[in-house]
């Protein structure tokens, strides 16, 4: 069995402190709304059924986290023209 390791408090801090921040200040939600919404973009399953689920980021690798948080940046960056520095630009 391949050992798995959740998301890190970094990516955590990451997420919450730059990505829903700044995401919440360009739409106009509350952070808890933001993130909603992301993960219903993003990890959305079984669109295909009349029932649509909505994945857990507190269940994600780190890998995982990393491809969530990859597609917001690109995502916000190619849709809305929105720059999310990266979590090396920042202190978190």
């Amino acid at each position: 069995r391949k050992e798995r390791h959740s998301r890190t408090l970094n990516q955590n801090r990451y997420y919450w402190g730059v990505i829903i921040e700044i995401l919440s200040d360009a739409f106009g939600y509350d952070e808890e709304e933001t993130h909603e919404a992301l993960k219903f973009k993003f990890l959305r399953k079984h669109e295909d059924t009349n029932l649509v689920t909505v994945g857990s980021t507190a269940k994600l690798s780190t890998a995982e986290f990393t491809d969530y948080i990859d597609e917001i940046i690109r995502w916000a960056s190619t849709e809305y023209q929105i720059v999310i520095p990266s979590a090396d630009g920042v202190e978190i």
